[in-house]
């Protein structure tokens, strides 16, 4: 998260609840926690999703987990109307060991989704906003 220069006081606290060093208990603002906890109504409000547009989507929805994030994912992808596309990554074992290839079969690589990771098969939408942030210091 970046602050403003004049926000030496913001910054210096947002760094130290970053590193784990504020000892108080921290408050958010009440913008933080809304009393809608819809994750999908909320940020989105009352847009009809039969006909959406992708400008109208410019909104963000943040989750903790990969599992969190593929079901909002499905329920928004649900509202949209049209007829959705699933794409598969590729995953291999590109160990030239032999004992790997059986360790780590292609099957096995597929089934699993590492944090930071989107899950094996994706499905979309038109006009869906997709965003996947990556964690750089796991």
């Amino acid at each position: 998260m970046r602050a403003l220069g004049s926000e030496n006081e913001f910054s210096k606290w947002l760094l130290e609840v970053g590193d784990g060093l504020s000892e108080d208990t921290i408050k958010l603002p009440s913008v933080c926690h809304p009393k809608e906890q819809n994750p999908v109504k909320q940020p989105y409000n009352d847009l009809n999703f039969k006909a959406v547009t992708a400008e109208q989507l410019k909104g963000r929805i943040l989750t903790v987990t990969n599992d969190l994030f593929i079901e909002i994912h499905n329920v928004v992808l649900n509202l949209i109307t049209g007829r959705g596309e699933v794409y598969d990554s590729i995953e291999c074992n590109l160990s030239e060991d032999s004992q790997d290839q059986l360790s780590y079969p292609e099957e096995s690589l597929n089934s699993l989704t590492p944090t930071g990771m989107s899950p094996h098969k994706m499905r979309f939408k038109k006009c869906a906003v997709i965003m996947l942030l990556r964690n750089l210091i796991p």
